[in-house]
C-alpha cells in the first residue's frame, strides 16, 4: 500500500513522519548554547565599552605632556629596572633609550626609545588594554603601574614581571 499523505502506512506498515527542524535540543545542549551566548554577549558588550572609552579618550584629552613625562620618569627611576637598562635619559623631557637585561644583567636585544609623544599618541589602547585593567587610579601611579604602562607601549603587553 502506498503511502498518500503524512502519517498514512506505507507498505503495509505504519510509518512516522520527523520534522527534524523543530527537533529541540537536548537540555545538556541547551546549558552548552545559553552559556556560549552569555559568554559571547559580555565579550561583544566588554568589547564595545573598550571602543567607547577608548573613542572618549582620544576625542577628549585629559593629561598635559607633563603627565606622559611623569610616568616616563617614574618607570625608569623606579619600576623597570629589573628588566631594562637605560642608556640615554633625560628625565625633565621624559626620554629614554633602554635596552633589555638578560639574567645575568647583561642587554640583549634591540635598544627601545621612548618618549612622551610616543605615549600619549598610543594612550587610548594602553589605558584600555587588558593588561593593565587592575589600574583603579589612573592619576595616582606607581612605579609598578608605570612599569606595566612602558611594557604595553613597546610590547603590546606586559611580559616582565
Amino acid at each position: 500500500m502506498e503511502s498518500t499523505g503524512p502519517g498514512e502506512p506505507t507498505n503495509g506498515h505504519d510509518s512516522i513522519e520527523v520534522d527534524t527542524h523543530n527537533i529541540s535540543p537536548t537540555r545538556k545542549n541547551t546549558r552548552k548554547t545559553n552559556k556560549r551566548f552569555v559568554i559571547k554577549t559580555l565579550i561583544d558588550r566588554r568589547d564595545m565599552e573598550i571602543q567607547r572609552l577608548r573613542d572618549y579618550i582620544v576625542t577628549h584629552p585629559t593629561h598635559d605632556d607633563q603627565f606622559f613625562i611623569d610616568i616616563i620618569t617614574t618607570a625608569l627611576e623606579g619600576g623597570i629596572g629589573y628588566w631594562s637598562v637605560a642608556y640615554k635619559y633625560d628625565c625633565d623631557a621624559g626620554l629614554a633609550t633602554i635596552r633589555a637585561i638578560n639574567e645575568e644583567g647583561e642587554p640583549e636585544g634591540p635598544k627601545y626609545r621612548i618618549q612622551p609623544e610616543k605615549l600619549k599618541a598610543a594612550w587610548a589602547d594602553i589605558v584600555t588594554n587588558p593588561d593593565l585593567l587592575h589600574i583603579q587610579d589612573w592619576d595616582d601611579l606607581d612605579s609598578s603601574d608605570c612599569d606595566n604602562i612602558i611594557q604595553v607601549l613597546l610590547f603590546g603587553k606586559t611580559i616582565y614581571g
